[in-house]
């Protein structure tokens, strides 16, 4: 328990002198006591999107706000429609069900701008080990750097006028719904699925097919550097 220190002063004020004395029962560092009040004093998030299992925000050296939600989904199977353009042949619209794994989705923000979309896809649930849980690259097209960064949302709209926790939700419900096609198509060596079509064929006969993938390694190999990577690089 730090001593109290007690300091003796004389004041003067016009024609009164008078002799003061002050107690100082305890000293903090300033940044220990920003800590301490950031700790008792709850956050208020106001309502979270559907399916939110971690938000997050920091204030950047120019005082820009930048948030990321990540929207969590269990596994099981998903459809998807998948636009195909052979050579030389009209484009194709298939109906495919993947057996995905439990996937994580990470909508990064600027004050109330949506700015991006990551996905990545887990063996556990993020409760389990929090920041520690290993992340996997989804192999799924239309993302930039092979499934490593962010996805190409393409035509998608988000109502202008709608709460931003609204917009997330809206954005994610998109993109599972989007027509997926065969640009920025990740590779497959090593994952044991040789395409999409593959994946389908395997999920068709076992819906539980994705716990025999080998989803390829994050470059954001745990949820806390992903976190902390979308964080640190705002666009």
């Amino acid at each position: 328990m730090p001593t109290a220190k007690e300091n003796h002063a004389l004041v003067i004020e016009g024609d009164l002198v008078r002799v003061q004395r002050t107690i100082t029962e305890r000293e903090v560092k300033t940044s220990d006591f920003i800590a301490e009040i950031a700790r008792i004093q709850p956050l208020d998030t106001g309502p979270l999107p559907a399916g939110c299992v971690w938000y997050c925000r920091c204030e950047s050296e120019k005082n820009r706000v930048v948030s990321v939600y990540v929207i969590e989904r269990p596994a099981g199977l998903q459809p998807i429609r998948l636009k195909t353009a052979p050579p030389d042949k009209d484009e194709v619209i298939k109906d495919l069900a993947l057996s995905w794994p439990i996937t994580q989705w990470f909508v990064r923000c600027q004050g109330e701008a949506i700015l991006d979309l990551h996905i990545a896809c887990t063996q556990a649930p993020v409760a389990e080990h929090d920041r520690d849980t290993k992340l996997h690259a989804l192999p799924m097209p239309n993302q930039f750097d092979i499934g490593q960064g962010a996805v190409c949302l393409g035509n998608l709209v988000l109502k202008d006028g709608v709460p931003l926790t609204r917009r997330v939700e809206e954005l994610v419900r998109q993109t599972l719904e989007s027509l997926w096609n065969s640009d920025l198509m990740p590779p497959f060596d090593g994952t044991g699925i040789t395409g999409l079509e593959d994946w389908a064929a395997q999920s068709a006969a076992n819906h539980e097919f994705h716990a025999q993938i080998t989803f390829p390694e994050h470059r954001q190999r745990t949820f806390g550097q992903m976190l902390a990577h979308l964080l640190d690089n705002p666009t």
